[in-house]
């Protein structure tokens, strides 16, 4: 392995500027439907919100392409476009979830005191319920379309004739991250490890997309079914996450010999890699298309510059979003905890954490462990925010909502909603 090639990743995730804060950011993907309850669409609405928030609310031009707004940013605000339009909004980090759900309340008022979102709303679900991939238009990105002709040759899984399902990926779902800031390389390892063993308990009890092209699909989670059916590359649990050697090294040579969708050449384009792997790029490429590498890992859990990215989660509606986010954060910003989960799960491996998200996607807390689990981890999550010190145990109603009656959102929408949507 070149040792420039994990230098170039290893420098970002180990000189990025730390915080003994522990800042929390959330990523927040939504659909946004019209008065008639239709997705609205880029050329005709999402473009033109982008523009008008930049040209009345004095939000900066973040990202481009010929011409087209794909992204705008304020100070540590970003609001970005997801490659079917999904509208993403990822408010900058804060100390407490109060502070977070402030900021993100703020910015979603401001976007809905504009003329042109009256009688818009959020559908915040984590797959489209009403389209097929194929009546959306993808976003005018150089990489976007790098990324959907990679997902076009990717063969058919070996278990089945069923086709991937990256199309649908990019389109189709939209989901919540919650980001949390490591201060030392032990950290980030005990936290990325910690978050995948938690990952199906937290996928199974925010399960929120049991449609798909107006139908009920049987799963609770579609949008886990997408995803698993993406890449075997780069989706799921990565096997290598739990051997004892583990560091931020060992997790920049496995990244750095996936397949790349897209790099960036000299001038900043986004090129083919024609089945490039980051670890043949030339040299002097290494440290512009690093961070992208990074992002090209499309696991359950997966290291950023500045923080462990927990990306397991379906949409929510705001009460189940701010309670999922005080999970994770209860579970994985207490040593404590990570220490319980560590010896709890020590020999559990990537194959029963990927049937538990299955099996958990499919039928909710009926499954016995998850359901035991989800107990056990909502008490230990409350002593962990009992111990942060910021009244934040509050956020967890909805959580032990969800344990009594286990009824995850899904199945609750599914009641709300019915069999066909119209």
């Amino acid at each position: 392995m070149p040792e420039v090639c994990v230098n170039a990743i290893c420098e970002l995730l180990k000189n990025h500027p730390r915080s003994e804060n522990r800042w929390i950011g959330i990523e927040v993907e939504r659909l946004m439907v019209g008065a008639n309850n239709k997705v609205l669409h880029y050329r005709d609405s999402m473009e033109p919100l982008l523009n008008a928030l930049k040209n009345e609310k004095k939000w900066a031009v973040d990202y481009e392409s010929d011409g087209h707004l794909l992204g705008i940013k304020r100070n540590l605000h970003a609001i970005s476009l997801e490659p079917g339009a999904q509208f993403e909004v990822s408010a900058a980090p804060r100390k407490t979830i109060q502070e977070v759900k402030k900021v993100a309340d703020e910015i979603d008022a401001e976007i809905f005191s504009l003329p042109m979102t009256k009688g818009w709303k959020f559908l915040e679900i984590g797959v489209n319920p009403f389209e097929d991939e194929k009546q959306i238009e993808l976003l005018p990105s150089p990489r976007y379309k790098l990324m959907d002709s990679y997902f076009q040759k990717i063969p058919p899984a070996n278990s089945g004739p069923l086709p991937r399902r990256g199309r649908e990926m990019m389109r189709l779902t939209t989901g919540l991250q919650v980001n949390l800031d490591f201060s030392s390389e032990s950290e980030a390892v005990s936290m990325l490890r910690a978050a995948f063993w938690v990952t199906p308990i937290l996928a199974t009890l925010f399960s929120n997309s049991p449609y798909r092209h107006k139908r009920v699909t049987g799963n609770l989670s579609e949008r886990h079914q997408i995803w698993r059916a993406t890449d075997p590359l780069r989706s799921g649990f990565p096997a290598f996450i739990f051997q004892k050697d583990l560091s931020l090294k060992t997790y920049a040579e496995y990244i750095s010999k996936i397949p790349l969708m897209y790099y960036f050449d000299a001038d900043g384009h986004a090129v083919d890699p024609k089945g490039k792997a980051f670890v043949d790029l030339p040299n002097e490429l290494k440290k512009k298309t690093a961070l992208s590498c990074m992002r090209q890992l499309f696991a359950e859990v997966r290291l950023k510059p500045c923080c462990v990215e927990v990306r397991c989660f379906d949409q929510q509606t705001d009460a189940e979003r701010y309670a999922a986010v005080a999970l994770t954060v209860g579970l994985l910003y207490d040593d404590e905890n990570r220490s319980l989960i560590q010896q709890k799960f020590k020999d559990v491996k990537a194959e029963t954490l990927s049937k538990w998200m299955d099996e958990g996607s499919k039928k909710g807390l009926k499954v016995e462990p998850l359901y035991e689990l989800s107990l056990e981890f909502l008490r230990l999550a409350e002593k962990g925010l009992e111990r942060r010190g910021f009244n934040e145990v509050e956020f967890l109603k909805p959580v032990e909502e969800i344990i009594k009656s286990t009824f995850t959102p899904a199945e609750k929408l599914l009641k709300k909603w019915g069999e066909e949507l119209g």
